[in-house]
């Protein structure tokens, strides 16, 4: 599985759109092994405060070697992003790049936050978008299809999507 996407040129650019909407002042995300590059993609500096999640122990112990002291803002955790949604005054950056059946006992707690971006993979079972945001009831939502390798959807959801 690839978790470096500095490369993914159609990732990139959709993302840049998706994180010039967010107006929560609170970030929590799913970073990968490229923490500087994703704080520097994200701006990390208009947040008070940077919240990452990494599951996986290998790449949690190079994004800490790699933040060091230099970005007191930003705090790193090694637990699952799923144990801590719901957060109502924070952007949810949630970059599962999994499919949609794989996140979908998470979705009644997703669907409680206020902005956020989901991505996910058309693959393998599709992305049954129409129901998706019925059950999300978000109004303000805007969808980006891409691909650098799988298909794969960013749903935003953006108080700034409604203006």
């Amino acid at each position: 599985m690839v978790t470096d996407y500095t490369d993914r040129v159609n990732k990139l650019r959709v993302q840049s759109q998706v994180f010039n909407t967010i107006t929560k002042k609170t970030f929590i995300g799913l970073c990968g092994p490229n923490v500087v590059e994703y704080l520097d993609k994200i701006d990390y500096k208009r947040f008070k405060r940077v919240t990452l999640y990494e599951i996986d122990v290998e790449i949690y112990n190079k994004i800490v070697k790699d933040l060091g002291n230099k970005y007191p803002t930003v705090r790193v955790f090694n637990e699952s992003i799923t144990k801590h949604l719901g957060r109502t005054k924070a952007f949810y950056d949630l970059d599962f790049c999994k499919s949609f059946e794989d996140i979908r006992q998470f979705m009644p707690k997703i669907a409680k936050i206020e902005e956020f971006a989901l991505t996910v993979s058309y693959r393998p079972y599709g992305f049954p978008f129409k129901a998706f945001a019925v059950y999300m009831g978000h109004n303000g939502f805007i969808h980006y299809g891409y691909r650098d390798g799988m298909p794969m959807i960013i749903i935003s959801v953006s108080k700034k999507h409604l203006q």
